[in-house]
């Protein structure tokens, strides 16, 4: 079994989709007023009108909209793509505490997209993105810790940030927490917890957790297997509510 990492952008897709909407009210509220009238244009697809709106606020320092506009330019919408535009106002947003800035400049930093691939500089912004909850840059940070880049190998870190990630629903955290509890890495090894998270993971759909739940059976006893979905039901009701 493999540490598995998916995590792309501050909507968890492989490309950028729907993050445009993610946004954190900040400021005075007129210029709140003028960024959801930014929003309400791009969700209608008039993406030059909410380029113009975004582009305003973010000159006058509103993180959101700084935000915003980065996504515009790494999605390529209404705008030529441009990660290297978009990580410079990815940046901006990020050194005021947009999260989701943060975890997004560590996704270009990680992957070489607009910036040069700076594992270190990834892992930085992705932990101060986690430090605030981001489960996605909690997620990748694991993996970080896990391979050994930008950060010393850590076992016991990776497992502490996808335990984060996880208790707020991260798939691929839960499933890669299952992996260290299966393999005794930076926790004790303990198959009813693998396999309780690997379900956790299963129904949500997860593919690969599901066959490792399969796999996992072979290796536990009847009563552990009870144990462990009962475990699994359990957390999965209390945050399914």
């Amino acid at each position: 079994m493999n540490i598995r990492k998916e995590s792309f952008w501050s909507n968890g897709n492989t490309f950028i989709v729907s993050s445009i909407f993610f946004f954190l009210f900040s400021g005075c509220h007129t210029a709140n007023v003028n960024v959801q009238e930014a929003l309400n244009d791009y969700s209608n697809n008039h993406y030059h009108a909410a380029f113009s709106k975004f582009a305003r606020l973010a000159h006058q320092g509103n993180d959101t909209a700084q935000f915003n506009l980065g996504l515009m330019y790494a999605g390529g919408k209404g705008i030529p793509l441009d990660n290297a535009t978009a990580a410079l106002w990815f940046r901006k947003a990020a050194v005021h505490g947009n999260a989701a800035a943060q975890f997004n400049l560590g996704v270009l930093y990680e992957n070489g997209r607009g910036v040069i691939r700076d594992y270190t500089a990834a892992a930085q912004w992705y932990e101060k993105a986690g430090e605030q909850g981001d489960a996605e840059a909690q997620s990748n940070l694991g993996v970080l810790y896990e391979n050994g880049r930008g950060v010393v190998q850590d076992y016991a870190a990776a497992a502490g940030w996808f335990q984060k990630a996880a208790e707020q629903g991260a798939v691929i955290a839960q499933f890669n927490l299952g992996i260290l509890y299966h393999e005794g890495l930076g926790v004790t090894k303990d198959l009813v917890q693998a396999y309780s998270w690997f379900n956790v993971a299963a129904r949500s759909g997860d593919v690969g957790a599901q066959k490792s739940c399969l796999l996992l059976e072979k290796e536990m006893t009847s009563a552990q297997i009870v144990q462990s979905l009962s475990s699994a039901r359990e957390w999965f009701e209390a945050h399914h509510k």
